[in-house]
């Protein structure tokens, strides 16, 4: 029979013995896991620092491409083709004003005309150019500010601005996407200012057929003043390159603060600017034929670097490559530091292990009461730091650190509910203050979202006709207007991401909307502008309507959205409509086809409701129904538009009960009175 032994003898050898093996366990587990640890958090921190660089570098060339592409609609609509000098001017110095990355806007045709305006050196200058008239002769003016009375003075010079890179660029014949989209010439010196830079331009016809080309220039100074500024980390560095490998955008290295450092650097091979760095990421990423968008490890100057180069398309046929280059100490921070310090506190434990025994022995129960109240205080909701558990054991250790876990993802979770309430309030912030005031009418809309943020929105724009030297203009009006430019779209899902979607969809409509463009040419550019932002799996059904109270007539098309009511008051008789093309950012050449107008009679009656209210949903899984949206309207089509919805919502509220709201509701009332 074995010899007696106490409990307390029991527990200090037990315990002796399961510290010392712990701790060994510890230390190879740390020494193992240590490499990869590094590894993994690196390639996951070099990933989401080029997502941010990338996101800020796509915000660079991004809006004046959108600007671009608008000015061509212009273009298109005649609005560019006999525009005095003057207002030339006037128009488009706000563009260089609001964009600093454009010095120079320009705009040609293929008979030789230019007008060109720049911004340098504190002033402004405009060219204009007809060398199929003028021959050498160019006319000039120069002013301080694009309001300031113009000195005008005339040059000779050899040249034509059909034989100028950015003209044969966006002129040049290509098919498929690549036809309509904005072109970027390769780096070449600037005609005027002698600098170097890149140039976007993009090819149009306008209503008399003839060929033009709308272009603007970016200093490849002011690209490096931008990535010099894009530091993704204390140390790290950003650079951009053409595809040919030529540095376009240099990194914030101190010596490019020169101006001439930077000029003798600027389109030169990475191992050619002195920058040791980007010119060994550049040479790993070719021999090891690395793949884009994926992180991979360097040693330059005796320090351990993660670099990732990723392709930015410009266009079809023009891209840059974007490198960034992150020191491996900025990526871990103090990790390394931590890592010694849990080594050396294992290394304590297993000397006083028996110290620590004899103290668990007594003082088991303290850390167990410390955790305990640290539960009972984040279940009464205080999630302020909490006392320290005095114990040096482990599993009560990750007890604790799991609580402190805890205490910190139950605020970040609270925080993450009023951040989520407060874009509910900024999307709810989009919607029209103040409806449309339109005489004969009486309009109504509301949209209540399925989480915080929803993915439906509506819009109703008052226009009013106004006459601006001789040539009739639409303005966009708050109260009274003579027609309104309608909107009500859904997108797949609902939540921030489809609230995104739909609120970029309403400011396309108010852009359009002050542009004057007709519903045919908004679907269109709405649509090409979806298929180009939207994933492969995403869409948007939207209904667009103009509303015109002079003639009564409401022109609509329908992308997906259906079914559409409309109850004529004098047959008493309900007209339902399905929709006219697929949802928008599906097909990219989606055919817009307006039919003729709905004229809308006294008492008449147009409903627009999105999926949510026909597909609720009550305990059995039965749905609201296009039945029941019709007798609503039917049965109060003779009260308000704002009575009519209110009970439509008294109707859903009583046939869904306490189900949950599966969907976003929105809809659009339009009521002629009687």
């Amino acid at each position: 029979m074995k010899r007696p032994i106490s409990i307390y003898r029991s527990l200090l050898t037990s315990l002796l013995l399961v510290v010392a093996i712990l701790s060994c366990c510890i230390l190879l587990a740390t020494w193992l896991q240590a490499r990869s640890a590094v590894k993994s958090v690196s390639q996951a921190a070099i990933l989401r620092t080029m997502d941010q660089v990338d996101a800020r570098l796509n915000a660079f060339f991004d809006p004046p491409k959108r600007v671009l592409q608008l000015m061509r609609d212009w273009g298109e609509q005649g609005r560019l083709a006999h525009v005095e000098l003057e207002q030339f001017t006037r128009e488009l110095a706000p563009i260089i004003e609001n964009y600093p990355q454009i010095t120079s806007l320009l705009l040609a045709d293929e008979t030789g005309r230019e007008r060109m305006l720049l911004r340098t050196g504190g002033k402004w200058l405009t060219r204009e150019s007809r060398a199929d008239e003028w021959g050498r002769t160019t006319r000039w003016t120069e002013r301080t500010s694009p309001d300031a009375t113009p000195r005008s003075y005339e040059k000779d010079l050899d040249y034509d601005c059909r034989k100028r890179l950015w003209y044969e660029e966006a002129v040049r014949p290509r098919t498929g996407a690549g036809a309509a989209e904005t072109q970027w010439t390769e780096p070449y010196i600037f005609f005027t200012t002698k600098e170097p830079g890149i140039t976007a331009s993009i090819a149009f016809r306008g209503p008399q057929g003839v060929q033009r080309v709308l272009a603007y220039d970016v200093l490849l100074n002011d690209i490096t003043e931008f990535t010099r500024t894009l530091a993704p980390s204390r140390n790290g560095l950003t650079a951009v390159l053409t595809g040919k490998g030529e540095v376009l955008g240099l990194p914030g290295v101190r010596r490019f603060a020169d101006d001439s450092e930077r000029t003798d650097a600027l389109l030169k091979a990475p191992e050619a600017i002195g920058v040791p760095v980007l010119a060994e990421t550049m040479r790993q990423f070719h021999q090891t034929d690395a793949p884009a968008n994926r992180p991979f490890q360097i040693r330059s100057e005796g320090r351990r670097w993660w670099a990732q180069v990723r392709w930015i398309e410009l266009s079809s046929d023009r891209r840059l490559a974007l490198v960034v280059m992150v020191p491996e100490a900025d990526l871990l921070g103090d990790a390394a530091q931590r890592r010694a310090w849990i080594l050396a506190a294992t290394a304590l434990a297993i000397v006083f292990a028996a110290y620590y025994a004899l103290v668990l022995a007594r003082r088991y129960s303290v850390p167990i009461q410390g955790l305990v109240r640290g539960t009972e205080r984040i279940e009464a909701g205080d999630l302020t730091e909490g006392e320290r558990i005095p114990t040096r054991l482990l599993e009560v250790r990750s007890l604790a650190g799991a609580q402190e876990k805890m205490r910190v993802a139950i605020g970040t979770l609270l925080k993450l509910e009023r951040d989520l309430q407060i874009a509910r309030q900024i999307q709810q912030d989009t919607f029209p203050d103040e409806l449309p005031n339109l005489p004969g009418y009486e309009l109504e809309a509301w949209s209540y979202p399925a989480d915080e943020t929803g993915g439906d929105t509506y819009d109703l724009v008052g226009l009013r006709s106004h006459a601006d030297s001789g040539t009739e203009t639409t303005l966009v009006v708050q109260g009274s207007a003579e027609s309104a430019l309608l909107l009500l779209a859904d997108a797949t899902g609902h939540g921030i991401g489809p609230a995104l979607s739909v609120t970029q969809v309403r400011a396309m409509l108010r852009m359009a909307a002050r542009a004057g463009s007709n519903l045919e040419a908004i679907a269109s550019h709405m649509n090409e502008q979806l298929c180009s932002d939207l994933a492969d799996d995403r869409f948007i059904t939207a209904w667009l309507g103009t509303l015109d109270a002079r003639s009564h007539e409401l022109t609509t098309f329908s992308a997906g959205q259906a079914p559409l009511i409309h109850y004529k008051a004098a047959l008493d008789e309900m007209v339902v409509f399905g929709s006219d093309a697929p949802p928008m950012g599906i097909i990219d050449a989606l055919s817009v086809k307006i039919g003729p107008p709905i004229v809308m009679e006294p008492g008449d009656l147009y409903a627009v409701l999105s999926d949510g209210i026909f597909e609720a949903k009550n305990a059995e899984r039965d749905e609201f129904g296009d039945d029941r949206v019709v007798a609503v309207l039917r049965a109060n089509h003779a009260r308000s538009p704002r009575e009519i919805l209110d009970a439509l919502r008294a109707e859903l509220g009583t046939f869904t009960g306490s189900e949950p709201q599966d969907d976003d509701r929105t809809a659009i009332l339009i009521k002629r009175q009687a």
